[in-house]
């Protein structure tokens, strides 16, 4: 008897294993997918290039440079994520550890992945600037980005017009609150699951990559929520203050 209990308890870790290599892997597909796009954009760009006459490939040259300076950074992340993943294990993207860090690392990590889909002087900082050097966050830079990367293409894809993000400051913790007007009509039951801790209950929906999204904050051990104010969709992602040493 102990035994059987034994060899189905064995089974069962490898069934939990082979499920988890699956969403770890569709994870990463995300992750490069996302990356991919401002390779999509100057393809694009290129072959409206082809058929333009002298002014207009004038015009459209500036645009051109800017988008290859996109594809040469989205290349190199995703070069360094695939190494990574070669490095470490078979499951892409689990957060190994977190560590703290500087504020300002978070604000870097969020203007780039933002600057691949929007303008970046829509973000709106709201930090105590004398504050800066007194705090650090915790989190997973390969987590985090994950989640922003999924989060502001599912943003970019379902704007109606307004958009943007505020870096809030509370007593206790940091927020990133990402909002958009949406084209979609976007129920109170939608919302529900998402904040719904039971992800079971999440994944019975078509979730638009929230399952990736829900799985990585909880592994950094962050908090979130989303909400609808008016025509706005908002998550907010909070990252707890840790005073220095």
């Amino acid at each position: 008897m102990f035994e059987q209990k034994k060899n189905e308890l064995s089974h069962l870790n490898q069934l939990q294993e082979k499920i988890n290599y699956v969403t770890n892997s569709v994870n990463s597909m995300h992750f490069i997918r996302n990356k991919l796009g401002p390779l999509k954009n100057y393809l694009a760009m290129v072959e409206d290039y082809e058929k333009a006459d002298r002014d207009k490939r004038k015009r459209i040259e500036p645009y051109l440079k800017k988008e290859r300076t996109k594809i040469s950074s989205s290349i190199t992340s995703i070069l360094q994520r695939a190494e990574y993943i070669l490095k470490k294990s078979n499951n892409p993207f689990n957060v190994y550890k977190v560590e703290k860090q500087e504020i300002t690392n978070l604000f870097t990590l969020l203007r780039s992945v933002w600057s691949y889909m929007f303008d970046t002087q829509t973000l709106e900082v709201n930090w105590d600037k004398n504050n800066l050097g007194k705090f650090l966050v915790q989190y997973n830079d390969a987590g985090l980005e994950l989640v922003l990367s999924n989060w502001i293409s599912n943003m970019l894809k379902n704007h109606s017009g307004k958009y943007g993000v505020v870096l809030g400051e509370e007593k206790n913790f940091y927020s990133l609150d990402f909002y958009n007007s949406t084209k979609q009509n976007i129920s109170s039951k939608f919302i529900e699951d998402f904040n719904n801790s039971n992800r079971e209950m999440i994944s019975r929906r078509e979730t638009h990559g929230l399952i990736e999204i829900k799985d990585f904050i909880s592994q950094m051990d962050l908090d979130s929520i989303m909400y609808k104010d008016g025509d706005n969709v908002h998550f907010v992602i909070m990252f707890k203050k840790y005073e220095r040493d």
